[in-house]
């Protein structure tokens, strides 16, 4: 993380302490947040991640807040990558809490945020030579629900997902909904390809509404690829021809093993490379 944030508005210290003890993200996971990317003076698929904020919002009964406005936000975030000097590259955390007050009901609905950045090299999303080694999380559950669908400050499926990873040497896991369903990996949204035919899982499934994941969807469109809306099953990802899993941050990024199957990269490289004439 870089030297500054900012907190409603005002640059800090980011190794100041802000947070007092009765803070509802702290006491209660009360609240969401969101990742992106600033590229070259503006933040990639700005009104996509401006649709989830305000799904975020809707879903949390928060109030409105400045940052709804897309204007606003960029702005905020503009002011915090000229102050820590960040150049033309940075990935970019807002983090959103309802303010204190209450206890598990609270007593008033007003908002704060934090803008972090870190500085990164390049803008350009990698071409990965080398595929990723996956496994499968089921110490946990996600649940289907609206709360699914957003980043929320409670993210424990992901952070012991995480912990499996690491324990096991993966690079990465699986996360099943209740129902046994693929809905996410750790930190990405995960896409599978069958006789080029592309299936995402429906965010009914319980998996966050990726950014990444609809920006994957158009660059199939135009590409002519068939698409399908359905839950992924084990059954699934074992028959695959490829899975990606995507996030903002690294693009498309593909699964060379899981379990015993290999897995191609052919569209997945393709794909990202797409991506970055986009962007470029």
């Amino acid at each position: 993380m870089d030297k500054y944030i900012l907190y409603n508005g005002k640059f800090v210290l980011s190794n100041k302490a802000l947070i007092d003890s009765a803070n509802r993200g702290l006491n209660y996971g009360d609240g969401f947040f969101e990742s992106l990317k600033w590229h070259k003076g503006e933040v990639l698929f700005l009104s996509k991640h401006l649709q989830r904020i305000k799904l975020g919002f809707r879903v949390l009964h928060f109030n409105k807040s400045p940052l709804l406005n897309a204007k606003n936000l960029e702005s905020d975030i503009a002011k915090l990558i000229k102050k820590n000097k960040c150049g033309n590259f940075a990935r970019i955390r807002i983090l959103f809490f309802r303010n204190s007050g209450g206890f598990y009901s609270p007593k008033k609905n007003s908002v704060s945020y934090i803008i972090q950045t870190t500085k990164i090299k390049t803008g350009k999303y990698p071409s990965y030579a080398k595929g990723k080694k996956l496994g499968l999380f089921n110490e946990g559950y996600k649940t289907r629900s609206k709360l699914s669908n957003i980043k929320s400050l409670n993210s424990l499926a992901y952070v012991l997902a995480g912990l499996h990873a690491q324990k096991n040497k993966l690079d990465d896991c699986f996360i099943l909904n209740d129902k046994q369903k693929v809905v996410d990996a750790v930190s990405s949204s995960v896409i599978i390809i069958k006789n080029k035919k592309m299936q995402f899982s429906p965010i009914a499934d319980g998996g966050v509404d990726s950014v990444m994941k609809h920006v994957v969807h158009s660059l199939a469109i135009q590409n002519e690829l068939k698409t399908v809306s359905k839950s992924i099953t084990l059954a699934n990802l074992r028959s695959a021809d490829e899975i990606l899993i995507c996030n903002v941050s690294k693009g498309i990024e593909w699964v060379a093993l899981f379990e015993k199957r290999r897995y191609k990269s052919t569209l997945a490289k393709q794909l990202q490379n797409e991506l970055n004439s986009i962007i470029s």
